[in-house]
């Protein structure tokens, strides 16, 4: 292989894929980052001397080999966790799924037959109606789980993660086609497995051991990191088919610079991506569609208390009355040193910029993000030593079906081209770092000639696309 190759972000998949690119004899590989570092949304950051990571991740055993390339080549140590958590409904914490010594408490069964009432009511109507499932994700899903269900706790989550209900259905009928009200509690009574694992991998000191190992070994192989880069536009040989060879004007601490390349990877949003092609060649169709591609900010609340600890590694909030839709201690994923008796927090806060709680000041949203989660009166004001933010753009795309319409749509007009999508809006918004590794995998191996094209579509439909079966 001897293109000349730019990476676009030194994120999981943007390492990963350098790394099978040169696994697979690629010579000339650059990557370009904006940050000092590379890692992207994995990376494992410092405040005040403590470290954590961004937002908890975790690392699956159903991509082994994710899990044996990170042990066996890179030499990683991995600790192995208990794949549980909690969910948060009406002060209550519960297992997820619920165990039956829960299920048995007098609040409980009133909720329960309160939901069963709700699903059986849809479920008699629907009989009654020959009614089938349609398009509209809210339908759908007030028809498998009852509305009240739907009211309390999904729609609630829905919109705190993903924005919205207008969600394409290729995305939806693959995560919530499989489920059912009742299922999970059958499962649990019949000790009845799922697709998921009872556990999860984590690296001993966060994610940025992973993120390290990559770049040692990529820079022992002359692949070359551009740090603190960002790109003012990218230059088509042939701008009607986006066909390279491209010419990238760069820009680092005010100097500027250009990178030829004969194939182009890009790991950054697709928004950002069309904003570069369009920059210097005027393409109107291309820009057009990146209006579809809208992002949501995460705000990462650090609250670090004393004499506490979540039961769970993280506990689900969905109810709308608290801004966060998860709470996860970082004590329970890795071994960060942290002072004796004392707990590391993270909140996540999903939004739009333009939103009252986006567009808050940085010291006004850690004073309302702390007087909310004392609002759980798990631990008292008097225990918090310290509370922090960080503020992270273009988090979580949008799922609209506009950006799915528009992720098609680009994804047709780069066919004839050597840009490639290795980002997460390229496989149905990843969001834990196996599924991002497993991506860049997958495109080194297709750019190398080792899978054909038919392989390469299939299998990136399904990295991020688990149906959520319990």
């Amino acid at each position: 292989m001897k293109k000349k190759i730019t990476i676009i972000g030194a994120g999981p998949s943007g390492l990963a894929v350098a790394y099978g690119l040169s696994v697979n004899g690629a010579t000339d590989i650059q990557i370009i980052e904006k940050e000092s570092e590379s890692g992207g949304f994995s990376r494992t950051l410092t405040y005040n001397n403590y470290y954590f990571d961004i937002g908890p991740h975790k690392l699956s055993p159903l991509f082994p080999e994710v899990i044996d390339t990170l042990r066996a080549k890179l030499n990683i140590e991995l600790l192995e966790k208990p794949n549980y958590h909690g969910v948060l409904y009406n002060s209550y914490v519960y297992t997820y799924p619920p165990n039956l010594k829960e299920i048995c408490t007098a609040p409980t069964i009133t909720e329960i037959l309160l939901f069963g009432y709700s699903w059986i009511v849809t479920k008699l109507r629907r009989v009654i109606t020959f009614d089938e499932p349609d398009a509209d994700l809210k339908n759908s899903l007030t028809k498998i789980f009852g509305k009240r269900f739907c009211d309390k706790i999904l729609f609630q989550m829905i919109e705190k993660v993903w924005g919205n209900h207008t969600m394409h259905p290729d995305f939806y009928n693959t995560r919530f086609s499989n489920l059912s009200l009742f299922g999970s509690v059958w499962k649990k009574i019949l000790k009845k497995k799922s697709i998921h694992s009872n556990s999860i991998y984590y690296p001993v000191h966060g994610f940025g051991d992973i993120c390290r190992a990559f770049e040692i070994y990529l820079k022992k192989n002359n692949v070359k990191f551009n740090f603190n880069t960002t790109i003012d536009s990218i230059r088509c040989s042939n701008p009607s088919s986006l066909a390279g060879p491209y010419t990238i004007a760069i820009r680092n601490n005010s100097i500027e610079n250009t990178i030829h390349s004969d194939c182009i990877i890009s790991t950054v949003s697709n928004r950002n991506l069309i904003d570069n092609l369009t920059r210097s060649t005027e393409m109107p169709e291309l820009k057009k569609l990146s209006n579809s591609f809208v992002s949501r900010m995460l705000r990462l609340g650090i609250i670090i208390v004393t004499g506490f600890h979540l039961l769970y590694r993280n506990i689900i909030v969905p109810e709308k009355k608290y801004m966060f839709n998860r709470i996860a201690e970082m004590n329970h994923y890795a071994d960060l040193n942290y002072p004796e008796n004392e707990t590391l927090l993270m909140l996540d806060v999903i939004c739009e910029p333009a939103s009252i709680i986006g567009s808050l000041k940085k010291a006004d949203f850690e004073q309302a993000l702390l007087a909310d989660a004392l609002k759980l009166k798990w631990f008292s004001e008097a225990q918090v030593k310290m509370c922090f933010s960080l503020d992270f753009n273009d988090a979580y795309p949008v799922m609209s079906i506009e950006r799915y319409q528009a992720q098609k749509e680009l994804e047709k007009k780069l066919i004839n081209s050597d840009i490639y999508l290795c980002g997460r809006e390229a496989a149905s918004d990843y969001n834990n770092l196996h599924n991002a590794v497993a991506k860049g995998f997958l495109v080194a191996d297709y750019l190398s000639g080792k899978i054909g094209e038919a392989e390469y579509n299939a299998r990136s439909l399904k990295i991020g696309r688990f149906p959520i079966l319990d």
